[in-house]
């Protein structure tokens, strides 16, 4: 598959998504189950029964994993990790850059928990999910749209690396996310700006009622969406939506969002807010119907925010707040922090 303008528009879409210290709280609660922690997102995490994975911003984007004590890290593999961390039977799978001929390229890429049997799947794909032993993933159809845009069109496909068959699930497609494993089905960006649920077993589809450009997480049977200071919730089952989070004065931007037990935490600006020398970005927390909206954390950069990447990670009890570019910039914590719940930091060792 070449690399095309197909690419660099995946690309695009992959990269865009104040308290006082206490020590480490080795009792974390992680009786929510890990198959509903963090879905949607950029993948730069993953979860099992004793370990966190994750991509090390500190050193290159080298796959780490820690306890879930947050004190003793080791190191499992000396590659730059980009995100789509998944682990299925004790194999890590994830989406690695790497440098050939001064033109940076993208792969599927995998190892086991022991940073053993390291495997390249499948090359020049950025983002993927995992299901039942197949890939699925979008791939440059080698078309365009037609007048007056000419935007590159795409197929939806699955991967079987067992038989090393692909097969087209969708195609011209334009607009591209992440796709999403979530109770046995594929959500996914499809034709004609459709979000699809796909079920892989009986090859039906059904359109989900949600806005296509929006931004998503998954938590106990809803879709959580947001884009720009609105957040919206579509009911899997019956495909209802609501809107949990109008256009309120406060809120100008939302970066990124994650959702978790009677809470939805997002990071967002605030519209009021002149500052000299600084951008301030705040941790907002408010129950699932959007009430209780609640500041509990800022961070402050030297940088435009724009420029930056932060992202929103759920672990166990506690938040993880995960910054992956730009990250000598920030002024007031470290590129990875953890913080319980009221906003308080917890020290670590990542």
């Amino acid at each position: 598959m070449k690399v095309t303008n197909f690419i660099a528009q995946l690309t695009i879409i992959f990269f865009i998504t104040l308290t006082g210290c206490t020590n480490i709280n080795s009792g974390m609660d992680y009786s929510v189950s890990i198959s509903e922690l963090n879905i949607g997102g950029k993948r730069r995490i993953a979860i099992d029964e004793e370990f966190i994975y994750y991509s090390g911003v500190n050193d290159k984007s080298n796959l780490y994993r820690i306890d879930k004590e947050l004190k003793n890290k080791h190191k499992l593999y000396d590659g730059e990790v980009i995100g789509n961390i998944i682990i299925s039977n004790d194999i890590i799978y994830f989406t690695e850059i790497i440098q050939e001929e001064n033109q940076s390229k993208f792969r599927i890429s995998s190892i086991d928990k022991e940073g053993d049997s390291y495997n390249i799947i499948l090359n020049d794909v950025i983002s993927f999910t995992l299901l039942d032993g197949k890939l699925y993933y979008y791939k440059d159809s080698g078309e365009n749209s037609g007048e007056p845009n000419q935007y590159p069109l795409a197929f939806f496909c699955s991967y079987d690396p067992v038989s090393k068959k692909e097969q087209i699930v969708d195609e011209k497609i334009i607009l591209v996310q992440s796709p999403i494993v979530y109770n046995s089905k594929i959500y996914y960006c499809g034709s004609d700006y459709r979000f699809i649920e796909y079920d892989p077993l009986t090859f039906d589809e059904r359109e989900m009622n949600m806005e296509i450009n929006y931004f998503y997480r998954f938590y106990r049977g809803n879709i959580f969406s947001y884009k720009g200071n609105i957040i919206e919730k579509t009911n899997i089952s019956d495909n209802t939506r609501n809107i949990v989070l109008s256009d309120i004065d406060e809120i100008y931007n939302i970066w990124d969002m994650n959702v978790v037990a009677e809470y939805i935490f997002f990071l967002a600006e605030e519209k009021a807010e002149v500052y000299v020398d600084i951008n301030r970005l705040h941790l907002f927390r408010m129950k699932h119907d959007g009430s209780e909206l609640t500041k509990i954390y800022t961070t402050d950069y030297i940088t435009p925010l724009f420029t930056t990447k932060q992202l929103i990670y759920c672990i166990g009890d506690k938040l993880m707040l995960y910054d992956y570019d730009m990250t000598e910039h920030i002024v007031n914590r470290e590129p990875i922090q953890i913080i319980d719940f009221n906003g308080k930091e917890i020290e670590t060792n990542l």
